[in-house]
């Protein structure tokens, strides 16, 4: 398959599936969340209410069919194989970038629209009684996620016989290997060295780093409960957080996976790229959106979706945080000693921003992708 056909499928298929999960999202958070806003549950029975998802949803998807349009351009330009991929490449970035763009401008629109609503319609003691949330300060106490060392035991198991392998058959490496490649054959080869071998577990140290914090912040995140049944709400809760320590568990380990694939490419010193390497992790993306679509409509935004064995009542503290949600999205609150928040919109988690912790964190981040960059870019010849 020509190397502008993968890029089209994949550039197409990121395209759709994006403007899709951006359009279910309003039907996957909190019942008592709309656009950000906190509001009664009964306010999704609204018309008004009813049709902002809808348009939301109509808007998104019609923004993913429009937005493969001009990849299909390239095609009318009678351009050659190498310009179609650039074309491909650019376009569909861009495209990505101008979607994203327009989904923030859609949800503001109906943000806005949500807290004029509930100045208007809701008085302050039925927002009190029915739209509050509740938070569990022993939810911790029992098991809501997988161990961070069944992620560490298998993690290191794949960096360490990703890193021995060249060191155990370096004599039957070729003297240059492939350290860069397009979507079909090597377009740089480097000497064979000891030290080149090593990027690739260090690049695997990083990733194992990232999936050991994204798996651990789902069990730091601050618990949000329904008022009105807060054990039930503690089980979905629980469930939901489950679930997606799964997801996050195994594609931490496919990934690595994935990219000692990269190492043994290496080893091989092969001109073309083997056809595992291209659709491998084309379908492993496919198969965690796939995962991420399912959790989002079997649980919901902290498992509200979710339907457990109904249990008895418990007390709760009880809070109303909207005024610490900027936009909807921002969470500020110097009075919480949470460090990761629930989201507003969507399923996930967020930080709370008036905590250094989160600032550390964004930094360890941001440290984390520049560190791969300059891996990546020191298995490029300069």
């Amino acid at each position: 398959m020509q190397e502008s056909t993968i890029i089209l499928l994949t550039m197409v298929s990121s395209i759709i599936l994006v403007s899709f999960i951006m359009g279910i999202t309003p039907y996957i958070t909190r019942k008592n969340l709309n656009f950000g806003v906190m509001l009664p549950e009964r306010a999704n029975l609204l018309p008004e209410v009813q049709s902002w998802k809808k348009s939301f949803r109509g808007w998104s998807m019609a923004l993913g069919a429009i937005g493969v349009l001009p990849l299909f351009g390239g095609f009318l330009l009678n351009l050659d194989e190498a310009s179609l991929v650039n074309y491909m490449v650019i376009v569909g970035a861009i495209t990505l970038v101008a979607i994203a763009f327009a989904q923030v401008v859609l949800y503001f629109h109906f943000h806005n629209k949500a807290k004029a609503l509930k100045a208007e319609r809701f008085s302050a003691e039925e927002i009190k009684a029915d739209a509050r949330i509740m938070v569990s300060t022993n939810f911790r106490n029992e098991k809501v996620i997988i161990s961070n060392k069944w992620l560490i035991i298998v993690g290191g198991l794949i960096i360490a016989v990703t890193a021995l392998l060249p060191i155990i058959f370096y004599d039957q490496i070729p003297e240059h290997v492939p350290v860069n490649w397009n979507s079909t054959t090597a377009t740089n080869f480097r000497s064979r060295s000891r030290q080149l071998f090593l990027l690739v577990p260090a690049l695997q140290l990083g990733v194992l780093a990232l999936f050991i914090f994204a798996n651990y912040s789902f069990k730091a995140t601050k618990q949000m409960l329904v008022p009105r049944n807060a054990k039930a709400s503690t089980q979905q809760n629980r469930a939901y957080r489950y679930a997606m320590s799964k997801m996050i568990i195994a594609t931490g380990i496919g990934t690595m996976l994935i990219i000692s694939g990269l190492q043994m490419t290496m080893m091989l010193a092969t001109y073309d790229l083997p056809s595992f390497m291209i659709w491998v992790p084309i379908l492993f993306s496919g198969l965690i959106i796939i995962s991420l679509i399912y959790i989002s409509f079997k649980y919901g935004q902290g498992g509200e979706r979710y339907n457990p064995p109904q249990a008895a009542d418990n007390d709760h503290n009880i809070i109303d945080d909207d005024a610490h949600w900027k936009w909807g999205m921002i969470y500020y609150n110097p009075n919480d000693p949470a460090v990761f928040v629930e989201k507003r919109f969507g399923i996930g988690t967020t930080f709370n921003f008036a905590r250094w912790q989160a600032w550390a964190m964004i930094f360890g981040i941001l440290v984390f992708v520049i560190i791969t960059m300059i891996i990546a870019f020191s298995m490029v010849d300069s």
